[in-house]
């Protein structure tokens, strides 16, 4: 069988952050799950971020050329015509329209992912928006051929994320444990600032602070953390963020990439915005009650808030299947998978007793949801049975399938 090919185009640095190469370390994972290869090309990435994909089995090109000029968009026509490529992915915020077009006249298959409409025209065969205030009138500006993916059903989570779709977070009576999370680098050393205002507020709770490979700060950070008169940890380049999400009752969180992997976690967060294309994510969950918005002066008060009441956070807003929609349009699959969720309960049960599925059943008589939700939660439980469900790449459910892992029968 024909091994596919995906060629990523992006970057990551202590100036742009890490957020456009993770997020694409999303697709390529998902990608890598349906069996094919995956190749980076890059003009500026970090050693740590290098030696993550190396060990995720991508191979990475480094690219001597300006980022988003004509010679860096020849190179990667180059890279895909050697490695046979069967689509190209560019996320970056530098990459407009004449590079687009570029691609795409080389007859390349190409996926644009982008937050903020910076450029003034779409050539690409897919423009990816995964923020939740995307819409189809900001893109007006495209080839007839181009097809929108847009909203939060399509954000990137990584592969560790899709694990913990089952996942349920405990009620808890206080809180007591807070993840800091201000991005990969964070230039402007927020992480200090917010450091300093709550060793002054609240020092009875335990804080983890998670930093990315281009935070300049690590080290201040650390001797902050040892000096501090509350329990405060500082860790770099985690590779188990959910388990950090996991462990928190709340967070403070700059409002990039890491917002949807909060919400996935139910985890509930207060914002701060760290960059101004950040702006329009913070206020739109925070106008919808899934998240705070605060500023350095009144993260306090707003923090205090969330301590006496924090929310429940609904997470079908971003379920963790994202990557797999991508990747079916990507490969042109009619059909893909997905893990059933407590959240298919009702779709399930309506399926169930539809007529023409009971009389084609063992058992005629309609099933309970009772009967039915019990079965759910076991069979959800149970490491030896999986229930999928299949969808379109339009993404419509159109039915189930349960595979039960079965000892083999022995011959004697």
């Amino acid at each position: 069988m024909t091994v596919q090919r995906l060629l990523i185009r992006a970057d990551a640095s202590a100036e742009i952050g890490t957020g456009h190469v993770m997020r694409c370390l999303a697709l390529a994972q998902a990608w890598q799950d349906r069996g094919g290869a995956v190749t980076f090309c890059c003009a500026s990435l970090p050693p740590a971020l290098a030696s993550r994909l190396a060990s995720e089995n991508i191979i990475v090109c480094m690219l001597d050329v300006a980022a988003a000029s004509m010679a860096d968009a020849d190179a990667v026509i180059r890279l895909a015509g050697e490695i046979g490529a069967s689509a190209v992915v560019v996320d970056g915020y530098v990459f407009g329209a004449a590079y687009q077009r570029r691609l795409k006249d080389a007859g390349l298959r190409l996926l644009f992912i982008d937050d903020n409409v910076h450029a003034e025209q779409y050539y690409a065969d897919f423009v990816l928006n995964q923020n939740i205030h995307a819409d189809a009138e900001m893109y007006m500006h495209c080839e007839p051929y181009t097809r929108l993916l847009l909203g939060t059903s399509y954000a990137l989570l990584r592969r560790e994320f899709r694990y913990w779709c089952g996942w349920r977070r405990p009620t808890i009576n206080s809180v007591e444990k807070l993840l800091l999370t201000l991005g990969g680098s964070d230039p402007n050393n927020l992480t200090e600032q917010i450091l300093t205002l709550l060793e002054d507020h609240y020092q009875t709770l335990s804080i983890r602070v998670i930093t990315g490979s281009g935070n300049l700060h690590y080290g201040s950070l650390k001797q902050r953390a040892q000096q501090s008169s509350h329990r405060v940890t500082v860790h770099q380049n985690v590779s188990d963020m959910p388990e950090q999400m996991a462990w928190a009752d709340i967070a403070i969180s700059a409002s990039g990439t890491t917002v949807w992997e909060l919400i996935f976690m139910g985890l509930p967060t207060v914002l701060v915005i760290a960059a101004d294309n950040q702006r329009e994510i913070a206020e739109r969950l925070s106008t919808m009650n899934v998240a705070r918005l605060a500023t350095l002066s009144d993260l306090v008060a707003v923090l205090g808030e969330f301590l006496e009441s924090p929310p429940t956070i609904d997470r079908t807003l971003v379920d963790g299947y994202g990557v797999d929609r991508i990747v079916a349009h990507l490969r042109n699959d009619r059909i893909w998978l997905r893990r059933a969720l407590y959240s298919d309960a009702q779709m399930l049960w309506n399926w169930v007793n539809d007529p023409h599925v009971r009389q084609m059943s063992f058992e005629s008589n309609p099933i309970s949801w009772e009967t039915h939700l019990a079965w759910l939660n076991s069979s959800l439980e149970q490491s030896n049975r999986a229930v999928l469900i299949g969808y379109t790449m339009n993404n419509e459910p159109i039915g189930q399938i349960r595979l039960d892992k079965r000892d083999r029968l022995r011959r004697d």
